[in-house]
């Protein structure tokens, strides 16, 4: 059989004969000693080389996916793939439901605040019992695996009174045609002092995220709360008693270039309080300086790579000072077969007034709703089918691209409203390799 190496490794010499090998589509990550090689410098790059390796050694690369036939069309597979996981896989019903636009805190980035509501900002009940009736529907249709509700707002605990309701509703629904519930909620973290165990275990929640900016004088800059007050450290202590209840919670620091150098010094500060070992946290790369904001598009859309690349020096710096390079953890990315829940067949975003959306991004702007629960009338639906039937894998800088089965094209909505002729990097594309490399190293010593 003729062999070729795959179009999707990334190779990276760690140390003189020593190589890291990483496949973005199949995510497996190996190590490889070829120092006894003269040629090891080319033996991972081309093809026309694998013969040279032992035949114990090609055999492991071709089972991991570093090696494929010369017949296998890897970009062909990744589209079909993609395409056939969209509709077809048992996805369940993933409903992110906004029970209230209003919030408690003003960060001076946030796309809904810009918006300023002054109406149908909590959702009612008449949205509430619609809400109900199109999951009763869509549940009968046969749909397979869970039905899996995120909160998000404004902030979600504002209406926890609507949260209970519309959650008991809907696992007596869930259970009538035999799907089970379960749920997540992103919020600011302020309020989760009022979530009681009984709360958690009646909202069927296994998972909440929550936002810190940097330490507490940074924080309460970003994400002051409306009324004043210290939002930093009511935040932390509510998170402390979280982790007792909550199966996974998730820490986001929202990071650009004027808080960047204050990252590692909130990470030695969640550690020492004990947070790192009972909470995931990830970076999360916006733009708040530009001025180019506009609605409808993810802060991270607008970074460019030399942004992106240097937000991560700047942390990684910070976290040498400190002694702390072992708490940026080398978690590989997630097993993704599209872009987002957005190009999921029976996933939508349902605000306070009814109107359901494909992307989160778009729940601000009434124009971009596919249709109304309440009335029923028809709004958008070709943007909504625009996110099932986008095709990043013929753009051609994608095609050419190592990561194209990690980001799938990046965020939809920027594609459209954007154009498909360029690409759409995935934010962490700039720094995985680096993240890489550093595993790698720290694997061999």
């Amino acid at each position: 059989m003729n062999l070729k190496y795959s179009q999707f490794n990334l190779v990276d010499e760690i140390k003189s004969g020593v190589y890291s090998i990483y496949n973005t589509k199949s995510r497996f990550h190996l190590i490889l000693n070829l120092t006894q090689y003269s040629s090891h410098a080319a033996l991972l790059q081309h093809s026309e080389l694998i013969p040279q390796l032992p035949k114990s050694v090609v055999d492991k690369l071709f089972d991991k996916g570093f090696i494929v036939s010369v017949e296998v069309n890897e970009l062909s597979d990744l589209k079909r793939k993609s395409f056939a996981a969209r509709v077809n896989e048992d996805h369940g019903l993933v409903l992110t439901i906004l029970p209230t636009l209003e919030c408690n805190f003003r960060c001076v980035y946030c796309f809904e605040d810009v918006l300023q509501h002054k109406n149908d900002r909590v959702m009612t009940a008449e949205t509430q019992d619609n809400l109900v009736k199109f999951v009763t529907e869509k549940l009968s249709q046969g749909i397979k695996g869970a039905l899996y509700v995120k909160w998000f707002g404004g902030e979600p605990l504002l209406a926890l009174d609507t949260m209970l309701s519309v959650s008991e509703k809907l696992k007596v629904v869930a259970k009538q045609f035999g799907n089970q519930y379960i749920s997540a909620m992103l919020s600011n973290g302020y309020l989760l002092d009022r979530l009681t165990k009984q709360h958690i275990d009646d909202l069927s929640v296994f998972a909440i995220q929550v936002c810190l900016d940097g330490p507490e004088e940074i924080h309460n800059k970003r994400r002051p709360h409306r009324g004043g007050g210290n939002s930093f450290q009511t935040i932390i202590e509510n998170l402390k008693n979280l982790t007792n209840i909550v199966e996974r919670i998730y820490i986001r620091i929202n990071t650009d270039k004027t808080n960047a150098a204050s990252i590692a010094f909130l990470l030695r500060f969640l550690k020492e309080q004990g947070l790192l070992e009972r909470c995931k946290y990830d970076i999360g790369y916006i733009d708040t300086e530009t001025g180019r904001y506009t609605l409808g598009q993810t802060c991270s859309a607008l970074l460019k790579e030399a942004d992106i690349r240097s937000i991560y020096k700047s942390i990684s710096q910070g976290l040498h000072a400190l002694n702390l390079e072992n708490i940026e953890r080398a978690e590989y990315p997630k097993l993704l077969k599209f872009a987002c829940d957005a190009q999921i067949k029976e996933a939508f975003i349902v605000d306070p007034t009814g109107n359901v959306f494909r992307c989160l991004n778009d729940a601000t702007i009434p124009s971009r709703a596919m249709f109304n629960l309440n009335s029923g009338h028809e709004i958008n639906s070709k943007r909504g089918e625009r996110f099932l039937t986008l095709d990043p894998y013929n753009i051609e800088e994608c095609c050419a691209c190592a990561y194209l089965p990690i980001c799938h094209g990046g965020c939809p909505a920027k594609l459209i409203d954007l154009g498909e002729g360029q690409g759409n990097c995935w934010p962490n594309h700039y720094v995985f390799r680096d993240k890489l490399i550093k595993y790698a190293k720290r694997k061999v010593g």
